[in-house]
């Protein structure tokens, strides 16, 4: 059942932030279309909706080139390799979140395209994943 689990919520991912991490803040001078904002310490998205970050929250320092633009590019977060794209890539993001390893950086990205409440997915992907873990080894370990 956990297996099954873990592919249906690789297939809700897919349909709440499909391309949704994606999103870059791009640049509205004529010329510089092309330029998005970068963090020197790693990936900036925006939402365009209801998410948590905006190009407006960009520091005035960083923002030289007027990146005001919410648009997609081309990359994914953590040089492509992070994203709901697809049922594959999800399930590598999904299997990072159930392992623990780095979740929260997944979390945070999502909740800054998408909404706050993401937590909820991730949370309860979490507790029920780790549920089944532990009967599946509780019936190895105490056969009947």
């Amino acid at each position: 059942f956990n297996n099954i689990f873990i592919y249906l919520s690789g297939i809700i991912g897919v349909q709440l932030w499909q391309g949704l991490l994606r999103n870059r803040c791009f640049s509205s001078i004529p010329g510089n279309e092309s330029l998005f904002y970068t963090p020197p310490n790693g990936d900036f998205v925006c939402s365009t909706t209801s998410g948590m970050q905006t190009c407006q929250d960009i520091p005035s320092v960083h923002n030289t080139h007027n990146f005001s633009l919410c648009l997609q590019s081309g990359t994914n977060p953590f040089l492509n390799s992070i994203s709901f794209d697809n049922i594959a890539y999800a399930l590598i993001a999904v299997f990072q979140v159930v392992t623990l390893e780095s979740w929260t950086s997944i979390l945070f990205l999502v909740q800054d395209v998408h909404s706050y409440w993401t937590w909820l997915y991730f949370v309860t992907l979490i507790q029920v994943a780790h549920y089944f873990k532990n009967i599946s080894y509780a019936s190895i370990v105490f056969p009947i």
